[in-house]
């Protein structure tokens, strides 16, 4: 509401003055920092912003002004819903502006009514409402004691239903109980037994590579001939390493045998007889094994396949058929300082350089290297060089395929 209509509807008298037009405050300031009390003007403001060192100002006429700390300005907002329960606070500035500025009372007295109304309203509705609070917090205590009461006779009922459910409960895991008891006894009998049965199939395994390592060993593999004859041939060579910088590291002091390739490939037979043989029984036995009657056993199948890796591994089958291989050794070098080798065959026997070698390896592991090479005619002609791009891996096919 408008200040002027507000104060033509609540006092007499007031429409001889300065009329006063709506706005959202009253403001009261000096126009120069030397004027006194007696000089500062009072004007209505629709809006105001600012901090204490500096305001905004838009009057109801339009203007809009800036004022600052030598303005000595009070702004005193009229009653609305941004001001609700400021009564006491904006009485007290009322208050003080009338003792500066007697010269401004009838309008600040009009402001000062508009206060007081706005007071009582207060007060009227505090009252209302603290009547209310009340009323309802006597309500909710007699609601409280009702629902109290219903509490305690829904806790007797849900009590007995409890101590019924609890007895039935307890009938019924007495019987599950026997069960399980029951059934587990069963469960550790077939479990037994079928660890039982397990057992001897791992142990068939065990026993058939066992019988397998024996055989190979006993295996009468052909020896070569290692005389020389006036008919011999000097084979040279270099064994080196080949770095990712394209750099080279000579391998010294390591020996290498010359082989029989005729003699290997008799040997190597023989041995294949006798590998393949024992292996194709570990097979048969390992497909006996049908996990669907291993069922309670969880490692069942695993325990199954370490058994038959270790009885037919290719670090078995390596070492045993290298061991036939070399028994075909006509020959034997060690590399020099540069990694050279000097070995003499003889001059009509088909060859197999093998030789094994490590190198350490900053931060990482050894590299080893494994070379088995044959060598046709025209290569027996030539320098031999073994490095890591001819190595070959120690796994029995290596050796198989000759």
């Amino acid at each position: 509401m408008l200040f002027a209509q507000v104060a033509t509807a609540q006092m007499t008298g007031l429409a001889a003055q300065e009329p006063v037009r709506g706005g959202a405050a009253c403001v009261i300031y000096k126009q120069q920092g030397f004027h006194t009390d007696s000089q500062a003007v009072i004007v209505e403001a629709k809006s105001y912003t600012g901090t204490p060192l500096a305001k905004t100002v838009v009057t109801a006429k339009g203007q809009q002004l800036e004022l600052y700390p030598r303005n000595d300005s009070i702004i005193l907002p009229y009653p609305n819903t941004l001001n609700c329960g400021m009564s006491e606070s904006s009485l007290g500035m009322i208050a003080i502006a009338l003792k500066r500025f007697p010269q401004h009372q009838t309008k600040l007295k009009a402001l000062q009514s508009l206060w007081v109304a706005e007071a009582e309203n207060e007060r009227v509705a505090n009252e209302k409402s603290e009547l209310l609070r009340r009323q309802a917090e006597q309500k909710a205590i007699e609601q409280e004691k009702a629902w109290q009461e219903k509490k305690r006779l829904r806790d007797e009922e849900e009590k007995k239903r409890i101590a019924e459910q609890e007895k039935a409960w307890q009938e019924k895991k007495r019987l599950r109980d026997e069960e399980e008891k029951k059934r587990i006894a069963e469960q550790e009998k077939q479990t037994s037994e079928q660890n039982r049965k397990l057992a001897d199939i791992v142990e068939q395994i065990k026993k058939c590579s066992s019988e397998m390592k024996a055989a190979l060993s006993a295996l009468p593999y052909k020896k070569a001939d290692r005389s020389k004859t006036s008919q011999m041939r000097i084979l040279k060579g270099q064994m080196f390493i080949t770095k990712k910088d394209a750099s080279a590291v000579k391998l010294s002091g390591i020996y290498l045998l010359a082989i029989d390739a005729s003699t290997v490939k008799d040997n190597i037979a023989s041995f294949n007889g006798v590998y393949e043989k024992y292996s194709n029984a570990i097979r048969t036995v390992t497909q006996s094994f049908n996990i669907g009657d291993f069922y309670l056993i969880k490692n069942a199948s695993e325990r199954i396949d370490d058994a038959t890796k270790q009885a037919i591994s290719s670090s078995i089958g390596f070492f045993y058929c290298y061991q036939a291989a070399l028994t075909g050794c006509i020959a034997s070098a060690q590399t020099d300082a540069d990694g050279n080798f000097i070995i003499e065959i003889p001059e009509n026997v088909p060859v197999i350089l093998t030789s094994e070698a490590q190198r350490a390896v900053s931060g990482r592991e050894n590299e080893e290297y494994f070379w088995f090479r044959k060598l046709d005619a025209r290569q027996m002609n030539e320098t031999i060089i073994l490095t890591n791009d001819s190595v070959k891996d120690k796994h029995i096919s290596s050796l198989l395929e000759y």
